[in-house]
């Protein structure tokens, strides 16, 4: 690049950060804050540089009790939508706000924190969208209560996750 820059008569450089996310982190904020801290930090060591570095766990990147493996494969679409949620173990429940929602995972706004590893059963206030199995992986407050960012037991197909952002009944076969 500099040299095609320095051909053409253009003063530009570039400075690149890059990191190499073994085990990728929950937050993809967090991921690109991590990203963004090597381009300046190239930027401060000199013009036209790039800065690397290797995270092996999430918590590297970001903050502890977050998973260590890839939960970020598939976009996540922000929904809000209600639901009643309640530990598998018990039958007392709560009502959640479903923030965000993939085919593997789903982030819950809740009242409480439940500990890592508890299961919830999430049933949809949504007409035709099915009951969801799901597991706590991580749990940070949050304005308004608790955020929750739990796995899915099993992934949501195209068209349920479709039902569940669309608000539509279910097609009955």
């Amino acid at each position: 690049m500099a040299r095609e820059t320095a051909g053409k008569g253009w003063p530009v450089t570039v400075s690149i950060g890059a990191v190499t996310f073994l085990r990728p982190a929950w937050d993809v904020d967090l991921m690109v804050q991590r990203v963004d801290a090597q381009m300046y930090a190239a930027k401060r060591k000199g013009k036209a540089r790039i800065e690397h570095a290797v995270v092996c766990e999430a918590q590297d990147a970001t903050t502890a009790g977050e998973p260590s493996r890839e939960r970020r494969a598939t976009a996540r679409v922000v929904c809000n939508q209600p639901a009643a949620v309640h530990p598998e173990a018990d039958g007392r429940g709560a009502f959640a706000t479903i923030r965000d929602l993939s085919v593997g995972g789903v982030g819950l706004l809740l009242g409480e924190q439940y500990p890592l590893g508890t299961v919830l059963v999430v049933e949809p206030m949504t007409r035709g969208a099915r009951t969801l199995l799901a597991r706590v992986v991580r749990s940070a407050p949050v304005e308004g209560g608790w955020f929750h960012g739990c796995e899915l037991s099993t992934r949501l197909e195209e068209d349920e996750l479709r039902r569940w952002l669309e608000n539509r009944p279910a097609k009955t076969v």
